[in-house]
């Protein structure tokens, strides 16, 4: 059995590199780190219990999932912040 990155696994080694723009086909993220504080909102909107089985939860953790796997890829492009 494969052991599955936990959400703060992913999000901190995302949170750590430079802000970029993440493609692939017809999957985009246009800014990483405002992308990942809107996520992070997001999940703390909910108790952490809830989080296991919350719909919007699993989806984000989904989504994040593609973006740290595109990233580890090399599907990025770095952009400057602002």
């Amino acid at each position: 059995m494969k052991n599955e990155l936990t959400w703060n696994e992913m999000f901190s080694y995302l949170s750590k590199q430079d802000n970029c723009m993440i493609h692939y086909k017809e999957f985009k993220v246009l800014n990483l780190h405002d992308t990942l504080q809107r996520y992070q909102k997001s999940i703390e909107f909910f108790e952490p219990k809830e989080r296991a089985t919350n719909l919007n939860c699993l989806c984000l953790k989904e989504i994040l999932k593609k973006m740290y796997n595109l990233h580890k890829q090399n599907k990025f492009t770095v952009i400057n912040d602002k």
